[in-house]
């Protein structure tokens, strides 16, 4: 069954590449970390980090200062959550056409390691539609299960995800309020935050018969 959020998508402050010029490797970070290694190939590693990469430019765009990097995106962004959450919003504007052709970047295996496919009915209708999911079987759902042995919100999200085939409004509120307990020094708990958001904004504006 699709998620209905009680919160709102709106206009965020979002946008473009690293202000101070600095350039990150993703596929590089990842693939140095044994937990990552564990679960995912290179080939695997190499989309996970284009799937970083386009979440990092789209919540560092037009970010001002002198020092604008990858970590004060982050926080920009993830505090932008949460005061928005305290007004009964979350602000998100990625770009679905660009997600899409972000999508068409990495390897249908990699995608399928992720997300499935779910279908909901339209109310008021005869028609269904298609919705983005995590795939219950799939690595990521198993990596995420390996790093709540020592994170207590991903081990939240493993457990409640798995128990109810969905994101919940349970995890969507854990990961507004409780961001600041997030490590982004940690690739591994990074990754979690735009697979949560790029799956959120994918399930609000995917309309597809």
């Amino acid at each position: 069954m699709k998620l209905t959020l009680q919160i709102i998508f709106s206009l965020l402050f979002i946008t473009t590449c690293y202000a101070d010029n600095v350039k990150y490797d993703e596929t590089k970070e990842l693939e140095s970390n044994v937990t990552v290694n564990q679960f995912f190939n290179k080939k695997e590693i190499s989309d996970l980090g284009t799937l970083l990469n386009f979440f990092e430019n789209q919540i560092c765009l037009k970010q001002k200062g002198d020092k604008i990097n990858r970590r004060t995106c982050y926080e920009k962004f993830l505090k932008k959550m949460f005061e928005n959450s305290e007004k009964g919003q979350l602000t998100l504007n990625i770009p679905f056409t660009e997600q899409e052709k972000t999508y068409n970047k990495i390897s249908n295996s990699t995608f399928h390691q992720i997300w499935s496919f779910g279908k909901t009915w339209t109310r008021g209708t005869t028609d269904t539609l298609e919705y983005l999911q995590f795939n219950l079987n799939g690595k990521y759902l198993k990596f995420l299960q390996a790093l709540g042995k020592n994170n207590l919100i991903a081990k939240d999200y493993y457990t409640t995800t798995e128990m109810f085939g969905t994101i919940t409004p349970s995890i969507v509120a854990e990961m507004i309020k409780e961001y600041k307990k997030l490590d982004i020094s940690d690739v591994r708990e990074r990754l979690m935050i735009p697979l949560h958001y790029l799956t959120l904004n994918d399930e609000q504006k995917r309309h597809e018969k």
